[in-house]
């Protein structure tokens, strides 16, 4: 443990969050869970009309065609 912050009603470790309980002297961790903002790895459209370097239609021609764009 590097840093400890004490108060009546709370415990900070480092790494993890504890909330002490002056009645019966426990001190639980409180569960955390952070999670990254990645815009870019999220699902999203992009207009990319005007970036159309190829088009092919499916070998199998099931209503699907294969774009091949840039930029």
């Amino acid at each position: 443990m590097l840093y400890v912050q004490r108060s009546p009603e709370k415990l900070v470790q480092f790494g993890s969050i504890h909330l002490f309980d002056p009645a019966t002297a426990k001190e639980p961790a409180v569960p955390i869970q952070l999670t990254g903002d990645f815009p870019a790895v999220r699902p999203h459209y992009v207009k990319v009309g005007g970036k159309i370097e190829n088009a092919t239609i499916s070998p199998t021609a099931a209503c699907r065609v294969c774009l091949r764009c840039g930029g």
